[in-house]
């Protein structure tokens, strides 16, 4: 059996980028209707009205967190040719913003737990697990971001 060509892989690579775009887009649509800057009471009460809706934000995640190391191998693959040390970078650079930002989805999940009244939330008063839900929020968005100067070294490095 031979090796697909790279016509073939790049055809793969770019429908997993379609879909890397388009569920980070669906899940970035789900957030930004539930959250409401500075206001922890707000964003708690949408939280609980709309749990599935919340879950569906970061179930449209998971796909983003599946497909762009798939493109990142399949670039890899198909520039290694061309220079293999380069794209080895751009590789490494792709992966660890990949794993930052799958870290950050876990404070994307810390306000259902924290909102739910877990067993081991019980010590908490309702203002401090809206406080908590609220941080969790402000640092996922922010370990979000901090993976993406690495999609960005990326892209340099391919480019330079």
């Amino acid at each position: 059996m031979s090796a697909p060509s790279p016509q073939f892989k790049a055809r793969f690579a770019g429908v997993f980028y379609l879909l890397t775009f388009l569920m980070g887009g669906v899940a970035a649509f789900v957030g930004s209707r539930l959250v409401v800057s500075g206001d922890a009471t707000a964003i708690a009460t949408n939280i609980r009205a709309r749990e599935a809706l919340f879950q569906l934000g970061f179930t449209a995640y998971v796909p983003v967190l599946v497909c762009y190391p798939a493109v990142t191998l399949l670039f890899y693959d198909l520039f290694r040719v061309v220079n293999r040390n380069l794209s080895l970078f751009a590789a490494f650079f792709s992966l660890t913003g990949c794993g930052v930002q799958a870290y950050a989805c876990l404070f994307y999940l810390a306000p259902l737990a924290l909102l739910a009244g877990a067993p081991y939330m019980n010590a908490l008063n309702a203002e401090q697990s809206q406080a908590l839900a609220y941080t969790s929020l402000k640092l996922y968005g922010y370990a979000y971001n901090i993976g993406l100067p690495f999609f960005a070294a990326k892209d340099l490095s391919v480019c330079g």
